[in-house]
């Protein structure tokens, strides 16, 4: 298994790239950016994406992160190379000894002279149609490609994928308008209704645009639904509209149900089953069958439309599917005027709002599970902090207390009064890491208060109410991003819940400041120490500190001796100082 905190790390990233892509539809900008975040991901020293050649039958690189030039000039066979074992195969094929490995095309490493030594491949494929291969190559400092890095490189194929059939019917459309106004040129009789034509393609780009900001800000689906679909219908020109979804099966042979996530525009007296279990043989299931879109020319007279909807009259109805992993798992429909009805372009943008609807629905998931498991991570740390501090203490204070029950069935008075003295310091100290422990369940602070006042509320309301005193010097620091505030906050605070649960200190200093570009900051207690050398068994979680500023670009310094207090030093790059 890896490493979750990895993965978190990584499905924020691939989240931050999915949210990137669908601000642009220029593919060039599209394939370069996948092939430079895919090498910053998996930590390899190239990456490629080959699309497939169907009159030469082979592949050919597109996008490269080194080699370009000479990459672009090289077929790649698709029976003779790793990356045509992928294509063929639509599976991941990781080779981590390429020496070993017969598929590997050497003719790429003959021309860019560099010594292949690993090389991992994911197929991209759009529905049922194979278009090309993502590549990663050389893992660095000889580490191998594993699962984390498939699982990776499998979900950057997705946004690939997605992002090119985007790109191209982008593409198309701008063909399209550049071959509407190039016969404007040709034909000046017909330069108004070219005009016209010119501006609807505009204002449905415009809708395009609008529907992938909806689907990147919305905090829940019941907004994403609505507000895309509203956007959808302004843009068709629709009256009425309405997204559905179909419910999870409970076993395989149950019926598929669709559920009316969001609607607008129904008459009133026109019923709107908020379930519904279409025909097997009807419009919904032939839609799922052909994940394609469907043009009803006039619901009141087609058998396959639900017999509900005849009510509305002559109406024309458009359905695009909303797909995930190339299964459908909703659909958004739009209703007008039979007389008017659907022109190709029309069906065209409402399957491209749908697709980025769907990334919307995909995207919003993604970031459902990485949040449940960030929180599902802290309840779990929490709990071990809970157990091993405060839990311990209880245990041990019942002991105690049992041992004066028997002190008193003794007359052993002065060893009553030991015991009686022990039980008020282990209470004392299980108060102060109940303190730390309820604060850290309040919302963090960081982002409301800035770096350092949250530390300055810290103090007061922990270290201070347990009985520590505590001086606070802060000499000139100044506002820095919000990520590098909350990663100095969260060592500043494990230094200073070390400092309750084992130093029995009494007196605490924080002091902070900038040299230069840099953060400094310093904390020291007159506690009881400990050897740093043998603190790898004590639970200080020394090493996560460590690990935190060394990700800051920074240092972290641990100076403490038995019975001599401890000194943490923080140094942490903090970014140029902005000047006006």
């Amino acid at each position: 298994m890896f490493d979750s905190h990895a993965r978190l790390r990584r499905m924020e990233q691939i989240l931050a790239i999915s949210h990137d892509l669908t601000s642009t539809l220029s593919l060039e900008a599209i394939l370069h950016r996948i092939v430079q975040d895919a090498a910053e991901l998996l930590e390899c020293e190239s990456v490629g994406i080959l699309l497939l050649d169907e009159a030469a039958h082979h592949l050919r690189f597109v996008a490269t992160t080194l080699f370009q030039d000479q990459l672009l000039d090289i077929p790649v066979p698709i029976d003779a190379s790793i990356a045509g074992a992928a294509f063929t195969s639509a599976q991941p094929v990781i080779v981590n000894n390429i020496t070993t490995d017969p598929r590997y095309y050497a003719k790429v490493g003959e021309t860019t002279g560099v010594t292949a030594r690993s090389l991992l491949a994911v197929p991209l494929q759009f529905r049922d149609h194979k278009i090309g291969v993502l590549e990663a190559e050389n893992k660095k400092n000889d580490k191998k490609f594993d699962a984390l890095d498939i699982e990776t490189l499998i979900a950057l194929a997705s946004q690939t994928t997605i992002a090119i059939e985007n790109a191209r019917l982008y593409e198309r459309a701008q063909r399209e308008i550049a071959a509407r106004e190039q016969a404007e040129d040709e034909l000046h009789r017909q330069h108004d209704q070219m005009e016209t034509r010119v501006a609807h393609r505009t204002r449905e780009l415009a809708a395009l645009y609008d529907v992938s900001v909806i689907a990147t800000r919305a905090q829940n689906q019941e907004t994403l639904f609505h507000d895309s679909l509203v956007r959808a219908m302004t843009a068709l020109g629709c009256p009425v509209g309405a997204i559905l979804l179909a419910t999870e099966k409970k076993t395989t042979t149950e019926p598929t149900r669709w559920r009316i996530a969001t609607h607008s525009g129904f008459p009133p007296d026109v019923p709107v089953a908020r379930e519904m279990i279409p025909a097997t043989d009807g419009l919904l299931a032939t839609m799922c069958a052909q994940r394609q879109p469907v043009l009803i020319s006039d619901v009141s007279t087609d058998l396959r439309v639900p017999a509900a909807m005849h009510a509305l009259g002559t109406h024309a109805l458009l359905l695009a599917p909303l797909l995930a992993e190339d299964q459908v798992f909703g659909l958004i429909g739009l209703l007008r005027d039979a007389r008017q009805g659907f022109g190709i372009e029309e069906v065209t943008l409402l399957s491209i709002i749908a697709g980025q609807l769907s990334i919307g629905v995909t995207s919003q998931r993604v970031r459902q599970l990485a949040q449940q498991a960030a929180l599902v991570a802290e309840r779990q740390r929490l709990a071990r902090d809970l157990h091993d501090s405060v839990t311990q203490s209880l245990y041990s204070m019942t002991l105690f207390a049992q041992a004066i029950r028997s002190s008193a069935s003794s007359g052993n008075l002065p060893l009553m009064q030991q015991y009686v003295s022990r039980i008020s310091e282990m209470a004392q100290q299980a108060l102060k890491e109940m303190r730390w422990l309820i604060y850290e369940l309040r919302p963090a602070v960081v982002q409301e208060l800035g770096l350092v006042e949250a530390l300055r509320r810290r103090l007061e309301m922990v270290e201070r109410r347990a009985g520590v005193q505590t001086e606070f010097v802060v000499g000139g620091v100044r506002e820095m991003d919000a990520p590098l505030e909350n990663a100095v906050y969260q060592i500043v605070q494990e230094a200073l819940n070390n400092i309750l649960k084992h130093s029995s200190a009494s007196y605490v200093t924080l002091r902070m400041g900038m040299d230069g570009r840099n953060l400094r900051l310093e904390i020291n207690d007159n506690g009881k120490g400990f050897n740093p050398a043998a603190a790898q068994t004590m639970g200080l979680g020394l090493d996560s500190m460590r690990e935190r500023a060394t990700q800051l670009g920074g240092a972290l310094t641990i100076l403490s001796k038995p019975g001599q207090g401890t000194r943490v030093r923080l140094i942490v790059p903090a970014g140029e100082e902005q000047t006006t």
